[in-house]
């Protein structure tokens, strides 16, 4: 992978960095930036003995995956696609003047598996009701189909108009 460290003394930031990615990072915020793409952590890195740590959760669901995708097999082609309708059941998502979440992600997921039928892809709802499953359930699912990907469904809802990105 060949990362190198880089922090200037007496600042909060610090960047992580190799000849394809350059992740910039700052002790006082969650927000970090992967070749010019914010990203949001789920805690702030922490500073300690002039050691940066990043949360294992972030390291493990957010980056690793984005630096290190994991190889398909056979050969890398995408055979069967698992889409998941984000939330579901008793779990609305995001709720603004009767809209509810889980009704649109799963029109949504409706709408994307005719787009990649029409495509040729072959795909399978993970939800296809009101009906609330867990995320180990939605993941069993799509393993259970033997799904080569699996896209998760939601819509932005943050309030801030200052947070974007991935």
């Amino acid at each position: 992978s060949g990362f190198e460290f880089h922090a200037t003394r007496g600042s909060s930031e610090f960047v992580v960095s190799n000849s394809w990615a350059k992740m910039t990072f700052n002790l006082e915020s969650k927000k970090m930036v992967l070749n010019e793409k914010i990203l949001w952590l789920s805690q702030n890195p922490l500073g300690r003995a002039n050691k940066e740590y990043l949360a294992s959760m972030d390291l493990e669901t957010l980056l690793m995956p984005i630096l290190f995708p994991p190889k398909l097999a056979g050969g890398g082609k995408v055979g069967l696609v698992a889409i998941d309708a984000g939330h579901g059941g008793k779990d609305p998502g995001n709720h603004r003047r009767g809209h509810l979440e889980k009704v649109y992600t799963l029109l949504l997921a409706q709408e994307l598996r005719d787009v990649l039928k029409a495509r040729g892809i072959a795909s399978v709802l993970v939800r296809t009701n009101d009906t609330y499953l867990g995320l180990a359930q939605r993941a069993n699912i799509a393993r259970a189909k033997r799904a080569d990907l699996l896209v998760s469904l939601h819509y932005n809802a943050f309030s801030d108009p200052d947070i974007g990105g991935l």
